[in-house]
Order: structure tokens, then C-alpha cells, then sequence
């Protein structure tokens, strides 16, 4: 796991999310991230982009028909 840092919620339930992650991420202000709860712990994630999920589909597509010739 990454280098672990404590930040403050405020008042209003904000966080800020560290520099280091919203570049790895590629997360700028504005963008919107996926909040939710698995396995007890609290998970925040970038959305999937339409792109990224067109572009699996193709790649499953691929597959599929490489598996039926």
C-alpha cells in the first residue's frame, strides 16, 4: 500500500485528496470520483471513462472471435 497520510474531514464531509494520488490518478478540480463501502473500509476511485470501457469491450470482442476460429 502507498504512503499513508492523515487528513481532516470538515464540517461539511470534505477531504482533501493528497497531490501525489490526484496525479497518479490523474484527478483534477471538478472531476467527479466513485465513493463507496467494501469490505468495512471506505473506497474512493476514479470513475471509468467511456473510452476505457469501449476500448475492453473491443479487446473482449477480439478474444471472443480468435476463440470461435
Amino acid at each position: 500500500m502507498a504512503n499513508k497520510q492523515r487528513r481532516k474531514v470538515g464540517d461539511w464531509g470534505q477531504v482533501t485528496i493528497p497531490q501525489e494520488l490526484r496525479s497518479r490518478f490523474s484527478l483534477t478540480g471538478g472531476d467527479e470520483v466513485l465513493i463507496y463501502e467494501e469490505d468495512g473500509k471506505l473506497v474512493i476511485e476514479p470513475p471509468i471513462s467511456r473510452e476505457l470501457l469501449a476500448e475492453g469491450y473491443r479487446k473482449r470482442t477480439e478474444r471472443d472471435r480468435e476463440l470461435v476460429d
